[in-house]
């Protein structure tokens, strides 16, 4: 027994707890050299600095997209005061008579987008006008200021739409563009009229 005083058993006692607490600062020491070396790897580096994206939902890029081409239509009313308001309440309109109309089947389809196209997208941003400082934009005429509210308009829902594309491409390596298709019996019929 160990309390009575037994110097041999108490030797092995000590012996025994000097092994685990070498083994214990074997194993720290160990960690320490993984971590050293870990951190001097250039993996670990990307890792510390890997950046955290939004994940891209079904329908957002769909959704952005059409936002993006939309407001194209607004080069069409660029003498008409306020027409970026009124495209806003035009969208808004469509959006409620579609949920409240008759709900087409729709399906979603993908397709990949050419990464030079992608990289092209990160090099050179949409831009349809250069950009101008207030300054410079209050000495010129009114019509002008307004087709410059319409043109940035249209490059922030650009921007927006080819942001998802970039950020995709980032995350997975490719980009995939969404487009739709309804099925509708309406549709077929006058399809097969014109054959």
């Amino acid at each position: 027994m160990a309390g009575d005083g037994d110097p041999q058993e108490a030797e092995a006692i000590m012996a025994g707890n000097k092994r685990s607490s070498d083994a214990e600062i074997e194993t720290e020491t160990r960690k320490k050299m993984k971590e050293e070396v870990t951190a001097a790897s250039p993996t670990a580096d990307k890792k510390k600095k890997k950046k955290i994206l939004p994940k891209c939902e079904g329908g957002e890029i769909l959704k952005k997209k059409k936002l993006a081409l939309d407001s194209m239509s607004l080069w069409k009313f660029k003498d008409m005061p306020g027409a970026i308001d009124l495209w806003i309440e035009s969208r808004a309109r469509a959006e409620a008579a579609i949920a409240a109309g008759k709900k087409k089947r729709k399906k979603l389809f993908k397709t990949r987008v050419p990464n030079g196209r992608v990289e092209f997208m990160m090099k050179h941003r949409f831009s349809s006008t250069e950009p101008l400082s207030d300054e410079e934009l209050a000495n010129c005429s009114a019509s002008y200021r307004q087709l410059y509210g319409i043109a940035k308009f249209i490059d922030r829902k650009m921007n927006d739409y080819e942001q998802l594309l970039i950020d995709q491409y980032v995350k997975q390596g490719y980009a995939e563009e969404e487009t739709e298709a309804t099925d509708d019996d309406d549709d077929d019929e006058s399809l097969l009229e014109q054959y």
